[in-house]
């Protein structure tokens, strides 16, 4: 039986530049990692291993985007599910830099309580431009894509 981690360390030794770019015409090349939040919550402690996969492929794929999926608890309001989603994909974003990720590898996209991910931001590893990344981000639910962590590419 597969382990969370061995499946994410093959999904990452898979997303080499070759199989990478014979699946850049798709928005997502792969999913990196789940990193784990408690209820209510955007302390990002305890997702070491999942930060460390996600800041290596970004090293191996600096031509690639980091695409950060912030989703919410289904408790509370609209807004505040869509403010929590995208604290906890900042906070994402914040410790990566940190590990050496470029920012301006980083985009962020919030779902609020959309989507069956709960409590936790999904990390995908993409060849595509950022249109692409928009698209496929309002296509799926989500409200809003930011990259960098001041500019809007899309709202719905």
């Amino acid at each position: 039986m597969f382990s969370r981690l061995a499946i994410a360390a093959a999904l990452v030794t898979l997303a080499s530049p070759a199989l990478a770019q014979r699946a850049s015409q798709h928005p997502r090349v792969g999913q990196l990692a789940e990193v784990k939040f408690a209820f209510g919550s955007d302390d990002i402690r305890g997702n070491e291993e999942q930060l460390g996969m996600i800041a290596g492929w970004a090293a191996d794929n600096p031509g690639g985007y980091v695409v950060l999926d912030g989703h919410a608890d289904r408790a509370g309001s609209d807004r505040a599910n869509m403010r929590l989603s995208l604290r906890r994909a900042d906070a994402v974003r914040d410790r990566l830099i940190a590990l050496g990720v470029d920012r301006d590898q980083i985009v962020i996209t919030g779902y609020g309580a959309v989507g069956t991910h709960r409590r936790d931001v999904v990390a995908w590893g993409t060849h595509t431009g950022l249109q692409a990344i928009a698209r496929q981000t309002l296509a799926r639910g989500g409200t809003t894509a930011l990259w960098p962590p001041t500019a809007v590419v899309a709202h719905r």
